[in-house]
């Protein structure tokens, strides 16, 4: 996906588990749009460990 003409959007396309990799970044959004593809090895570790 080219995303360079979209000046202030930020794609993030990361498994949740990193997600603090983006905590400054994250601080400073006003909307965000969240999209997930859920399964695999990670799901009990993302739904019942993390949140």
């Amino acid at each position: 996906m080219n995303t360079q003409f979209l000046l202030d959007i930020h794609f993030l396309q990361i498994d949740m588990v990193e997600i603090k990799q983006f905590a400054d970044l994250l601080k400073t959004i006003d909307m965000a749009m969240l999209t997930d593809i859920w399964g695999g090895k990670n799901t009990y570790y993302i739904n019942y460990k993390k949140t």
